[in-house]
Order: C-alpha cells, then sequence, then structure tokens
C-alpha cells in the first residue's frame, strides 16, 4: 500500500513547493548586447543558422545511408537543434 501511496505524495509535495518561473531579461546595451544580437538574432536565428541545421541534416542522411550510426545520430539530432534554435530558445525562457 505504501509503495503505491509514497510516489503520489512525493508529486504533491514537488507541485506545491515549486515556485513561479521567471524570464531572465538581458541587458540590451552596450557591447554584450551587440554580441548577442549578432550572435543569436542574425546568424543562429537567420539564414546561416539554417543552412547549417540544413547541412548537418543531410551530413547525418548521408552517414546513416553510408552506415556510420554515431556521427549520423548525432548530426541528425544537432541539425535539428539548429534549426528549431528559435523556438527551443523561446521555450526556455529567453526573449530575443
Amino acid at each position: 500500500m505504501l509503495k503505491r501511496i509514497l510516489p503520489v505524495l512525493i508529486l504533491a509535495l514537488v507541485v506545491l513547493l515549486t515556485g513561479t518561473a521567471m524570464a531572465y531579461t538581458g541587458d540590451t546595451t552596450g557591447t554584450a548586447g551587440e554580441l548577442y544580437d549578432v550572435v543569436i538574432n542574425q546568424l543562429l536565428n537567420g539564414p546561416v543558422g539554417f543552412v547549417a541545421g540544413a547541412s548537418a541534416l543531410i551530413f547525418g542522411v548521408a552517414s546513416l545511408v553510408m552506415g556510420r550510426i554515431t556521427p549520423a545520430v548525432l548530426s541528425l539530432v544537432g541539425g535539428a537543434l539548429l534549426i528549431k534554435a528559435p523556438d527551443i530558445a523561446t521555450s526556455l525562457g529567453m526573449i530575443f
């Protein structure tokens, strides 16, 4: 009986003790703000990030066809992360 109730109690305790999520709003002035704007907004979210993600996906498929499993899996996951980087960053609470 305790084996069934204990996980539910732990889950309830964790839910009750969680606080509110706060997004970090970084400083956009100065050199750090300009560097963030160039790297994230113009490169990662722009055409450079999309081409890098698509290239990684193509390399992953080619590696999979050649039977190299580890580079294929890493390239496919990395390419998907690069293409979906804006959505991932937004879901993590970063403000672009």
